[in-house]
């Protein structure tokens, strides 16, 4: 994730604000166990977004922006082992 944010940062606000949601996290999280989820900073923010139970990143992008998730997901290459 370290390498998509300075790309992330100057995508177009549409794009910025869908990074920056952030959630509780579940049970796992609150324990320490959790293996799934992922944390960031991004506008002076520590994000942290789940992935327990659901995927850690879901977003409808309007048309316009494809792009730009496209580009993030090959910046991140493969998920973590």
């Amino acid at each position: 994730m370290d390498s998509v944010l300075p790309y992330v940062q100057k995508c177009p606000e549409s794009v910025i604000k869908n990074f920056m949601v952030s959630d509780a996290g579940c049970a796992n999280r609150t324990s320490g166990t959790c293996a799934s989820g992922i944390s960031y900073r991004l506008g002076g923010r520590t994000i942290w977004r789940c992935g327990c139970c659901n995927p850690n990143f879901q977003v409808t992008p309007s048309v316009d922006d494809y792009l730009y998730y496209i580009d993030a997901v090959d910046m991140a290459g493969n998920k973590k082992q």
